[in-house]
């Protein structure tokens, strides 16, 4: 029996200055099927934080991707990359350290899927340094997150 098709790559970028990889859990536990998309996680330069590595070990459809860069970090390089790697029918990016909600990805493929060509830019929402945490909670962040940039 052959696997499903990719449907989706998401693709998060670094450049050696996450803390945390709360995006990779949140993106990894989706309700849309596991095998039907991946997570490239790119980094521009070529350290891999060892929680991050972990992940990988944990989670089979994500890739962490060095690209060995020196210098200043410039994300487009990592975009690029990203692009290149992707796999999906349908290709999401997103900032390293954003929750989405487990039926993120779901929601998304339903839009895609009325229009194949439809570009879609989702808003963030931020949760106010009055209130955080450093362990992420979808509950908390639900109460308390609010739309601070709807250029970002």
């Amino acid at each position: 029996m052959t696997a499903p098709p990719l449907l989706i790559s998401v693709i998060l970028i670094d450049g050696s200055f996450r803390e945390r990889f709360h995006a990779v859990d949140a993106f990894a536990n989706q309700t849309f099927p596991a095998d039907q998309y991946e997570i490239i996680w790119v980094e521009h330069y070529d350290r891999v934080d060892p929680a991050l590595a972990e992940r990988a070990a944990r989670y089979p459809n994500l890739r962490i991707i060095t690209l060995g860069r020196e210098g200043t970090y410039h994300s487009a390089y990592c975009r690029n990359a990203g692009v290149r790697e992707s796999r999906g029918e349908l290709i999401v990016y997103a900032d390293g350290d954003v929750v989405p909600e487990p039926t993120g990805l779901q929601s998304l493929w339903e839009e895609h899927q009325k229009t194949d060509d439809l570009v879609v830019f989702l808003y963030r929402h931020d949760e106010p340094q009055s209130v955080h945490r450093d362990d992420w909670d979808l509950a908390h962040l639900q109460r308390h997150s609010k739309m601070g940039n709807t250029t970002n």
